[in-house]
């Protein structure tokens, strides 16, 4: 087994990832005409 996935890390970038699409996902839809 060299090679695990780092759980933690995987699961921070996608709390990360999930935070930004979650604030920036509303503000991109109430832009579009």
């Amino acid at each position: 087994m060299r090679f695990r996935i780092n759980w933690d890390a995987l699961g921070i970038s996608a709390s990360i990832a999930c935070a930004i699409h979650c604030a920036l996902l509303p503000l991109f839809l109430s832009s579009l005409p």
